[in-house]
Order: structure tokens, then C-alpha cells, then sequence
């Protein structure tokens, strides 16, 4: 049988690259303050268009630098980080490589656009065997 962990994990979900201004360092030390042991980082950022290209701009390339303060500020203050995946969208080049990738509605159009927040049909083998 497993041990049990030696603490009660207590955190939530932490969007920075959603914040209008800077505010990284107050967030986390606030953080802290609350006694978090984790934060769950990243997998917002999948949905969007603009942060997909930015997290891997072409298939294979993942560009990460964005998160690093993040990652190295929590670390800094004793805070665990679970990075999320791509669980709900499609990064823009596989949306343009394959053009069926989206659901389709009965009319045939695509309800949320191309590479949306739960833009994409899983049962699609374009999709189904990229799946991370």
C-alpha cells in the first residue's frame, strides 16, 4: 500500500498570463501568506489563440520563458506548481494543417471558431493521434 503524503495539499488555479498588469510577485506572496502548498499553472493558455502560438508557435517547438517567472517564484516561496496540459484546444497549426479538425454543427459550420476552447473533435485521427 502507498503512504500517505506527509501534508494536505491546498492551493487552486493561477492564470497569470491572463493579468492585466503586473502583479506576479503580490500574487505569490499573498500566496504564501494563505499557507498554499500549490498552484495549477498553464493549461488555460491552450484555449487562446495568441498564447497556443506563443506556447508551441509550430509542431514540436514549445516555447516556455513566459512561465518561468512563475515556476521560479513559487519555488522561491515553498509553493508546488502542476502544469496543466492541453486537455480542451488545438494549437492554431494543427487547426490550419487540418482544416477538420473542429465539430461541426448539423448546418456543417464550426461553433467556436478555429483552435477555440473546446474548438476540436477528439475523435478526429488529426487530432486523436497528436493528443498529448
Amino acid at each position: 500500500m502507498t503512504d500517505l503524503p506527509v501534508r494536505v495539499l491546498f492551493g487552486a488555479a493561477y492564470y497569470y498570463e491572463y493579468q492585466p498588469y503586473e502583479r506576479l510577485e503580490t500574487d505569490l506572496d499573498l500566496m504564501a501568506e494563505a499557507k498554499f502548498t500549490v498552484i495549477r499553472v498553464g493549461e488555460s493558455v491552450w484555449s487562446t489563440w495568441s498564447t497556443w502560438s506563443t506556447w508551441e508557435p509550430e509542431n514540436g517547438r514549445f516555447e516556455l520563458d513566459w512561465l518561468q517567472p512563475v515556476l521560479d517564484g513559487a519555488h522561491e516561496r515553498g509553493i508546488s506548481v502542476v502544469l496543466g496540459t492541453p486537455t480542451y484546444a488545438v494549437p492554431p497549426w494543427l487547426a490550419r494543417q487540418y482544416r477538420r479538425s473542429p465539430p461541426r454543427t448539423p448546418a456543417g459550420a464550426s461553433p467556436r471558431g478555429v483552435a477555440g476552447k473546446r474548438s476540436t473533435s477528439r475523435t478526429r485521427p488529426s487530432v486523436s493521434t497528436r493528443s498529448w
